[in-house]
């Protein structure tokens, strides 16, 4: 190891050693904990009122396609219209 490198390095053996004072990384560590355990609360109550209004989605859509069943089959029952004639006879009228 060269005399430049190895001076380098021994300058930087203080911050790897002891970069904060242990108590104060406890103290920081804990406030990050604390910190990330409200995130997750938070991401939880969301992901609950999330997966509520889904369901209530999801409930009007079924509710939508029930109510469109009878509404298809009258249209079934229709006899199928003739565009053109019907454009034609618009046509006559005006």
């Amino acid at each position: 190891m060269t005399r430049h490198r190895f001076e380098a390095s021994s300058r930087k053996v203080p911050v790897w050693v002891n970069p904060v004072p242990s108590c104060q990384r406890l103290r920081c560590s804990d406030l990050q904990i604390t910190e990330l355990n409200s995130d997750v609360d938070r991401v939880k109550t969301d992901q609950a009122r999330l997966n509520h209004e889904l369901d209530f989605i999801v409930a009007q859509q079924r509710e939508l396609e029930e109510m469109l069943v009878p509404l298809e089959q009258s249209v079934e029952k229709l006899p199928p219209i003739n565009y053109q004639q019907h454009t034609d006879t618009e046509r006559e009228q005006t």
